[in-house]
Parts: C-alpha cells; structure tokens; sequence
C-alpha cells in the first residue's frame, strides 16, 4: 500500500491518493468550492443563471439539484482560472448559523463551502432558509446531503501504516453545519428563557 498526497491549488487541503497494490487506484476527484471564483466579474450572473431553473421536487431536493448545477457552471467558471423549543426556527436563525461558519471550512461531497452560500446570500438566501426550514418540518434530507467526507491527516513525517493517519469528517455545510449551528442558537435561546 502506498500515499501520495497532491496539492489542490483552490485549496488549504491535500489529496491522498492511496493506492493497493492489488485494486489500484479508486475515484475521482471530488468538486470544491474556490472562494477566490467570487471575484470574477460575472461570479453572481453565472450562478443566478443556472440557479433560476424551476422543479416541482420538494424545497431540499430543489436545493440539492440547484447545488448539483452549480457545481458543473463553476467548474467551467474556473477553466479560465486553473420561541423556546415549541417555536419553528427563523430565517433569522438560518443565516446566523450559516454566518458563523468560517468561509474557507472543510466542505463536504457538495464541495460547497459557507463562503458560497455567505457570498450570493441576497440571491438565494430566501431559498436556503426556505430549503433548511422545510427540513426542520418534514424530516426529509436528500442521501446526497446527508453525505460525509472522511479525511485521513498524517500524524508522522513519513506516515507507513493507517495509525499514522488522523480522520477528520467533513460534511455538507447545510446539511450539518448549518442545522447543527441552528440547534445550538436554539439551545442559547431556550437557556435564556
């Protein structure tokens, strides 16, 4: 067995490619969101554009599905760059927690950071809360956003063997960080009260 990491140049993080002698190399890689792609001239234009398409799928399958166009738009984009506890949360409530999450953190499958969603706010930020809110009512979370990235940071110089790696999860900024970051405003509020 065998790791080689690789820089990613939109990126703080590494990949690892680890490769079995016996199977090879598996997958491929997974689309990130590039904070410095919300300086292009036309960043908005392009990802209001492709936002706009209307399905009839309930609000997160929406999200996700406008999510997936997204992340194909900008990847040509960057060609050219190498109530106490009874009470419903609020919108309020959505864009504090998503507010509170570090631009440039770990995203996950989605490859969407806060940055993203904290950058076109005044465009789709009606839709998200609308998205996370309905969420909070029905229970109901698309499998694709319900997904996690594990990540494997060598503890040693020359890491040998898996216990000279440390896992770190990274997960979709809405679907855990957000909601996560909601319960925890929640839980604040309902101390207070």
């Amino acid at each position: 067995m065998e790791a080689c990491f690789k820089w990613d140049p939109c990126s703080d993080h590494s990949y690892c490619i680890v490769k079995h002698h016996d199977f090879g190399t598996a997958g491929i890689k997974p689309f990130r969101f590039c904070n410095h792609w919300m300086l292009q001239n036309n960043y908005k234009e392009t990802i209001v554009a492709s936002w706009g398409i209307v399905d009839r799928n309930g609000n997160m399958m929406n999200l996700s599905k406008k999510l997936y166009r997204a992340n194909h738009v900008l990847k040509k984009f960057s060609k050219g760059i190498e109530d106490v506890k009874a009470k419903p949360f609020s919108k309020k409530y959505v864009k504090k927690a998503l507010f509170r999450i570090h631009n440039t953190k770990s995203p996950g499958l989605d490859g969407f950071g806060s940055g993203f969603f904290k950058g076109l706010w005044g465009e789709i930020g009606e839709e998200i809360s609308a998205a996370v809110l309905d969420f909070f009512q029905s229970g109901k979370l698309p499998s694709n956003l319900n997904e996690t990235v594990i990540s494997l940071i060598p503890e040693v110089k020359n890491p040998t063997d898996v216990k000279d790696y440390r896992p770190i999860a990274c997960c979709n900024t809405l679907s855990i960080s957000a909601f996560q970051r909601c319960y925890v405003l929640d839980s604040q509020r309902f101390c207070r009260a």
